[in-house]
Order: structure tokens, then sequence, then C-alpha cells
């Protein structure tokens, strides 16, 4: 057996608990603990000073690596304004940059000239109309105009989901333990659709008067969505830690457990574990032939290979006992072990 990277995306509005959510995950996943216990007690050394759901900054060697999408975009609003790094993290709501202008930047709130949307600017500069000086924007909003109006408007949706493939294709050339990737930012459903794509789980953090701005720009995502876990943080730090703790330990997949299928033409196919007698396909390409018989599948033929039908010996897992195709996982295989 082998492992093969387990995508986990997270969803949830401003405030929600993400990236501590984020954090609790990454070194829950990265080492075998003996109780809840011992896992707290290195929590409570160790997790103030983690900044990887922040910064994107994981150690490379590690078996779990966060990252955010918006990640590369803070770098590259970083770089275009003269703004450092952290303001983007930090001061979003309490910095402002002079977009007609200079690029000017301050952190008080500007008395002079206009505060403007990112729609706004957007569909103003669409409209020629004429843009008065200077014109600020919250960091927030400068976000949302690169990053949406721009980027993923002019040169492509996929822009920051190809940045985080090419960027864990590098890491995992250079890390060959990588298991995990865990994504804190998943804000829209192109995003939330590849976490699916890699068949990664994705997660919504939810909390009581916690609010999303109402911003298509920045989140097209609810809570009808599809998610696979729903995290209701309402309780105490504690609570959200033994949830965490609970979450992890009672569903199978978190182990990430996989089965590594031969395959003909290089392409990545394995089974991932979901329970004692359930395994969902990984299949690299997504193209694959299905048998029917009596309107039952019978067997799965992916690009790349193996058939698996029913009644096939998988050594050291068991027989094939059935197939069945869900919305959630797609394509499980039920096992018998006897």
């Amino acid at each position: 057996m082998s492992n093969k990277i387990l995508y986990i995306g997270l969803n949830g509005f401003a405030g929600s608990g993400k990236d501590t959510v984020a954090k609790a995950l990454r070194l829950m996943l990265s080492y075998d603990w003996n109780s809840y216990e011992e896992f707290r007690t290195t929590w409570e050394r160790e997790a103030f000073k983690m900044n990887y759901a922040t910064f994107g900054m994981s150690p490379e060697d590690d078996i779990c690596f966060c990252i955010a999408f918006a990640d590369q975009l803070k770098h590259i609003c970083s770089e275009m304004f003269g703004i450092p790094i952290e303001s983007f993290y930090y001061k979003k709501e309490t910095a402002w940059v002079d977009i007609s202008g200079t690029f000017e930047y301050t952190e008080k709130r500007p008395y002079d000239g206009d505060i403007i949307t990112a729609e706004d600017y957007y569909y103003s500069i669409n409209s020629n109309n004429v843009i008065s000086q200077p014109t600020w924007m919250s960091l927030r909003e400068i976000l949302v105009y690169v990053g949406t109006y721009i980027c993923q408007q002019y040169v492509n949706r996929n822009c920051f989901i190809n940045g985080i493939a090419n960027k864990i294709k590098q890491i995992q050339a250079r890390n060959k333990n990588l298991q995990y990737v865990i994504c804190t930012d998943v804000r829209f459903y192109h995003e939330m659709q590849f976490i699916k794509n890699m068949h990664g789980i994705n997660i919504n953090i939810t909390r009581n008067g916690v609010q999303q701005l109402d911003n298509i720009a920045e989140h097209d995502l609810d809570y009808e969505d599809g998610f696979d876990f729903i995290i209701n943080n309402d309780g105490t730090y504690d609570e959200l830690l033994v949830t965490l703790w609970n979450l992890v330990h009672n569903n199978d997949i978190f182990k990430n457990i996989t089965y590594q299928l031969p395959s003909h033409d290089m392409t990545v196919n394995c089974l991932r574990k979901l329970s004692d007698n359930k395994w969902y396909c990984c299949f690299e390409n997504n193209i694959l032939r299905t048998g029917h018989e009596n309107g039952k599948i019978i067997s799965i033929d992916p690009s790349g290979g193996p058939i698996l039908s029913v009644g096939t010996h998988l050594e050291g897992i068991g027989i094939i006992s059935s197939i069945e195709f869900t919305d959630d996982y797609g394509y499980v295989l039920n096992i018998n072990c006897a």
C-alpha cells in the first residue's frame, strides 16, 4: 500500500475559525497521537507559534502542508503596490491604497477623495467614467479587484487553482512523504470543485453571528453546496478541538489509507478507504467505462487500468462484493473481507 495526497478544503465566513481549524488539523494529521490529552498538551505549547494557515509557510518536508488560494494573490498585490505582505492578512479593513494615483498607502482612513469598492471601480472603468483623484480602496477591495476582476476574469478563471496545483507538484517532487494538503480558503464553487476533482473532501465551518459580505466577487458558495462535513463552531475553544478530534478519528478517510492500482499508461490510480469495507476510486484522468448487469454496476475500466469487477480479489484488502455510485464519492467498492 502507498499514500496518495488527500486534499482537504476549508470553507467558512471570516471569523468562523478556518485558520484555527487548519492549524489543528495539520497538527492532528502530522503525528500518531496516543490520546486527545497528548495532542492537547502539544497544541497548547505549539499553536500560537504556527503561521502555517496564515502565510502558507508550512514546512515543505512535513507530511501535511497548508496553503491558501489567496496566498499567491496577496504576494502579487504586495509586490504591485509596494505594501508589506503582512498588511494583506492583518490590515485588510484598516488600510487603503490610492488606486487612481501613485498607489499611495495609508493606515489612516482617507479624508480626501472617494473610497470605492472593487465592483464600483470595475464598472466605472469599463463604462469610461471619469475617476476622481484620489480614489481609495481598502486592501480587501484591492484583493477582490486584482483577484476576481483582473486575474480570474481576464487571465484565467482557474489561475489560482493552477498556481496551487503547480506549487504542490513542486513540493511533491522534493518531498515524497507528502500525504495531506489543506486549502484554507475555499470561497468559490470552482475551487471547491478542484478539491473534489482531486478526490479530496470539503469542510464547511459555521459560527453563529458571523456573516459574509454580500459580494459575489468574493465568494459564491453557500451552505447547500454539498460539503462533505460541517463543523458548527458555536461552543468554546476546547469544544472545537474535541469536535475536530472526533471528526478525524471517527472517519477513516482522514487516515488517507490508499491502495495503489497498477497502471498501463503511468497515470496514478488508487483506492482510498472510507470505512472497514468501503473504498472509493481515485482515478487520475476520471475517464472510465462501466459494465452493467440487471441494472447493477459489475465492473469499472479506468483509463490506465486495471479493470475492477465484482469478484476481483485485491491482495491485502479482500474481494469486491459490489460496486456503487454515490454523489459524494463517485464510485465506491464494497469489499468482502472474509
